[in-house]
């Protein structure tokens, strides 16, 4: 399984319910559509009393395999995600990972 992580800030003076509202009515819809995906998970960071957490939102995608991966890159539908300029205005740091995924058992 492998996981593609996904995390990202808002620019400053982004106001989170407007990001949120986005997100949420145009942004998922596109990023369910990505072919070959089995999971989709999303996670608001809580913050930190301790130090600063600089990330505001985490997303998980996952495919089977790294030519499922390549499959989905090469598509429309992540075309139309990536190209989804409203989110991308409202984003300052975007960070992406592919995680081989190994669950340690307890």
């Amino acid at each position: 399984m492998i996981k593609l992580v996904s995390l990202l800030s808002l620019k400053p003076g982004v106001d989170p319910e407007e990001f949120e509202r986005h997100y949420r009515t145009v942004h998922i819809p596109l990023a369910k559509r990505l072919p070959g995906q089995r999971r989709y998970i999303i996670s608001k960071v809580r913050p930190s009393k301790k130090r600063q957490v600089p990330f505001y939102r985490m997303a998980e995608n996952f495919f089977d395999d790294m030519d499922a991966v390549r499959n989905m890159l090469a598509s429309a539908e992540a075309a139309a995600a990536a190209n989804d300029e409203p989110f991308n205005a409202m984003i300052q740091d975007f960070i992406q990972l592919f995680c081989e995924e190994e669950e340690v058992a307890l």
